[in-house]
Parts: C-alpha cells; structure tokens; sequence
C-alpha cells in the first residue's frame, strides 16, 4: 500500500499551510491574549472550502475524504490550535447535517454553514456527564408539532457567537437509544449561555454553558431519526462494535485451524497458529507488562517468529512470548 500523499493532496496540505502561515499566526498570540475569536478569518478559510470539508459539492461543499479534512486541521494548528478545533467542529455540525438531514434540511441549513454567515457548536456535555455521553439528562418532550428542549451542556466551543447549535437530548430510555439530535438557532426563546469559562489557553474561541429551559424546536429541526442521535453521531453503538471484533476473531481463528497443518510432536497446536485479537488468552502470571509467559516453556522446538517488548530476553531463558500477534514456527 502507498501511503505517499497525491499531487491534490500535496496541494490541499500547502494551501491550509500557507494560510495557517500569512493569516493565523501572526495574529495568535494577540487573539489569545484579548480573547478574541477571529470570525472574519474563519470566513476567509471558508472561502477557500474550509467549511464544508467533506460536505457534498450539490450543496456547495468542497468533497474531500476525512483524510484530506486531517490534513487540513493539522496544518491550522501550526497557525493557532484553538482556532484549528473549532474549524473541526464546525465541520463535524456541518457533516452531520449533510449526512444524517433531509434534503430539505441540507439545502436550507447548510449554504450559510459553508460560508460560515452562520457558526454551528456541537452540545453534547453535560455538567454530569462528558465521556459517558450516554448518561445525558437533557431532555426533550414532544408537544404537538414541536419539542421542548430542557437541560444545561458545560463547555462548549463557540457558545455565544455561533448561530447554530447541534443539541443532543433525551427523547426516550435511558442510554443511547433513547437519544436524539436537534437543530436550534440561536435566537431561539429559552436558549441562554453562561460566562465564558476561565481556561489555560485557547482563548482565541469562547467556550461557554448553554443552557436550555423550554425551548421550542420544530420536528423538522429534528435530525435523523428519533433516538439515533449518538448512532448517528458515532456511528456503531461501541457494544456492537466489540460484538463484532469478537464473531471476526472467531472466524478467522477458525480459518487458520482449518487451513493450518499439525506440529508433529505438538499437541492441538498447528504451524501458522496465530492468537487472534480478542480471541481468548490466558491470564498472566507476572504483571511486569513485558507480555512475557513464563509459566508457558517452549514445546516441540517452537519459538516465536516475531519478537516484541522482552521477547528475545525470554528466549534466552527457554520461555515462550506471549503476545496477541505471535505466529509460531518450527526451527
């Protein structure tokens, strides 16, 4: 496989580069030190297609893969870090909305995106729950043709100066299928945000509570289905993904057994076994963290074929390594 960069891709990297360069640093001590947010200099990233990275060009997005955006964001924060992140997260409200929206909510919610008229945040955190966004309490009941929107997010980057918000809230169970994620605008009745918050740096992006008390949002600002709003958000519940990894492990544990001939003097082991990520390992004897085993001696003449960390200390001492990428062969 060729991981070089492309001649586009070289030319995406030298543009996000060069404005990094002439039109973020110069100015980023001073944006962090006056604690201003740069909305003029973000509209000229916009209109370079810094807006909408991977947002499809039927809207008026630029196309790119999620690499390219990479790549983007990488060379932003030579400029400025915090100025870099909340180009990402626009981005990241941006695609959601491409994604997961109607086509009716894509062409009347996305073009002043794209052009950053419009800022988005994305309001996940909550004062109770941050990494396990799961646990969120912010609620939303339906009401007619509406839903009212009730509940506080801590820390969110753009608070205040964005126009759009992407609100995750409770419309069901607890846990992530009773989650749901919706559009509201800024001036809508209820929407307040709380002081900008006192942090070490990035200061050059206000950072704020948004707090919601009975706010009214029309179903049609309501995105993807009801309750897929951290699916849609995240993709593949985690549970289904570890779910998956283990039926693959199987599968391909059985494969190599069945493909795989027996080591002549070795029990129910066959040259090429490998120990197959997730598949099952027996505990550790010694917590050194090397992956050494040695309570497993070597048998029938084998040896590991790859090393890793203390594998050749083990070998002088006739122990085998223990290691989930292990492949055996005979000497």
């Amino acid at each position: 496989m060729d991981f070089r960069l492309s001649e586009e891709q070289e030319a995406i990297r030298s543009m996000a580069l060069d404005f990094a360069r002439d039109e973020i640093a110069p100015h980023a001590v001073d944006w962090d030190q006056q604690k201003h947010f740069p909305v003029e200099t973000l509209r000229a990233a916009a209109a370079l297609g810094m807006a909408g990275i991977y947002i499809r060009d039927d809207v008026g997005g630029t196309g790119l893969t999620r690499l390219d955006a990479a790549m983007i964001i990488e060379a932003l924060a030579t400029g400025c870090p915090a100025i870099a992140s909340f180009v990402s997260i626009h981005n990241m409200c941006a695609g959601m909305i491409d994604r997961y929206g109607t086509d009716e909510q894509r062409r009347r919610l996305l073009p002043p995106l794209l052009t950053m008229d419009v800022l988005a945040s994305y309001c996940l955190t909550e004062p109770g729950s941050g990494s396990d966004a799961a646990a969120l309490k912010t609620r939303a009941v339906r009401e007619g043709d509406a839903y009212l929107l009730t509940g506080q997010k801590q820390f969110i980057s753009g608070a205040g100066k964005s126009g759009l918000y992407i609100v995750m809230a409770r419309t069901g169970e607890e846990g992530p299928k009773g989650i749901s994620a919706f559009v509201v605008e800024k001036d809508a009745p209820g929407l307040t945000f709380g002081a900008n918050e006192k942090k070490m740096g990035w200061h050059a992006q206000p950072t704020r509570a948004v707090m919601l008390d009975n706010v009214r949002v029309s179903v049609e600002n309501r995105l993807g289905g009801r309750g897929r709003g951290l699916q849609d958000r995240h993709g593949r519940p985690r549970w289904r993904k570890a779910q998956y990894r283990r039926r693959l492990a199987r599968r391909r544990a059985i494969r190599f057994r069945q493909s795989a001939r027996l080591c002549p003097g070795t029990p129910g082991l066959r040259e090429g076994d490998r120990r197959i990520p997730g598949a099952a390992v027996p505990p550790r004897r010694h917590g050194d963290g090397s992956g050494n085993r040695p309570d497993l001696p070597l048998a029938g003449g084998l040896r590991p074929r790859c090393g890793g960390p203390g594998g050749d200390e083990a070998l002088r001492h006739g122990q085998t390594f223990c290691h989930r990428s292990l492949l055996f062969c005979r000497q």
